[in-house]
């Protein structure tokens, strides 16, 4: 066959257009150089296919596993939205193209779960626990349960939705619809946030990230709960945390009640919080004119804090709201001082 004919052009259009053959496949069959076959489908006005748009159509080996490549094409459900927060505060995309989850062995039935919402019969693997050193320093780590994915085309939408291969010094929050928000914020606490119980009996909600991604959950919070709080630094990465039964107790409500996916051991200490008897969870509506009654009969910040069951920064916006003037420390000791005065006077007036 003269490769030159408008008959051999169209063998070539009619296996790469009917018979979804792909350039390599078509030069083989025909003997000739798949450079030729590309240039008559250009020469013809034919756009090329990517290889990922191939796949389903490959005669050739098959994808080993399964896999729903269009998976985060379109992130319209509760399900893609939380998996999308916890890929980008624990998972990982590489230059490679191989999307990769790893959590420790605990955690195990979480990766499986992932692997089921994207459709993929690629088997978690257990990794044996290693002794790696950072300097000096000795890290053991235990078994590890990791789901390795290959995809041109998921990894192609998952950049386009911001997670790459340095995503932990830039990652930029998700901006999806807003019913959809507190399931994404839901996988990013799972993945690098906690939910807990401290010393104090008072509960705690925190994040840590790129200084946009806590400023993202700051945001989010302050639509749930009012709550205003100011992140650190330490290091490369930003962390905040919300205390107080007010707004932790609201803002947990938010992130896991009535959610159909999150991390299980999470979630247990979440529902506990939430379980609780609505007067110990949420406490009456405090008005700001009795925190300022109290504190300037003489009651310090702290003390204030811990009667309510609130946190500092929160008294302490309360009274500013008030307009009540703070005392330094030297006021605060004389205060202290006259108190006790009072009160030895008190003591020796009913002898």
């Amino acid at each position: 066959m003269k490769r030159k004919t408008q008959e051999f052009s169209n063998t070539v259009i009619q296996m790469y257009q009917i018979e979804m053959l792909s350039t390599p496949e078509i030069a083989k069959r025909i003997g000739c150089a798949k450079a030729t076959c590309a240039r008559i489908l250009k020469r013809e006005g034919i756009a090329l296919r990517h290889r990922h748009e191939l796949r389903t159509h490959y005669t050739g080996a098959p994808r080993k596993y399964s896999l729903d490549e269009s998976y985060f094409d379109a992130v319209d459900t509760e399900e893609k939205a939380y998996w999308l927060g916890f890929l980008s505060a624990d998972g990982s995309v590489t230059k490679q193209k191989v999307i990769s989850l790893a959590l420790a062995i605990v955690d195990r039935s979480h990766v499986e779960k992932f692997a089921v919402a994207v459709g993929s019969t690629s088997p978690v693997k257990i990794t044996a626990p290693k002794i790696s050193f950072i300097g000096s320093q000795k890290i053991a780590t235990g078994e590890i349960a990791a789901l390795r994915l290959n995809s041109s085309k998921m990894t192609r939408a998952l950049r386009e939705l911001g997670l790459h291969s340095n995503k932990t010094y830039d990652l930029q929050p998700w901006q999806g619809r807003e019913d959809l928000m507190r399931h994404y914020w839901r996988g990013m606490v799972d993945g690098d946030g906690w939910v807990r119980k401290m010393k104090n009996g008072n509960w705690a909600i925190g994040l840590v990230g790129t200084l946009p991604i806590v400023q993202g959950f700051i945001s989010f919070a302050k639509t749930v709960c009012g709550a205003r709080v100011t992140p650190y630094q330490s290091g490369n990465v930003w962390t905040v945390q919300f205390a107080g039964m007010e707004h932790v107790g609201h803002l947990v409500n938010a992130l896991y009640g009535q959610s159909c996916v999150a991390l299980e051991r999470k979630k247990v200490v979440a529902f506990d919080l939430l379980s609780m008897p609505i007067k110990k969870r949420f406490r009456r509506e405090l008005s700001n004119k009795e925190l300022a009654d109290d504190y300037l009969a003489g009651i310090s910040v702290m003390m204030l804090a811990k009667k309510h069951g609130l946190s500092h920064p929160t008294i302490c916006q309360r009274l500013e709201k008030a307009g009540v003037q703070r005392r330094g420390r030297l006021e605060c000791q004389q205060v202290r001082r006259q108190r006790e005065q009072e009160l030895r006077n008190a003591i020796q007036g009913n002898r």
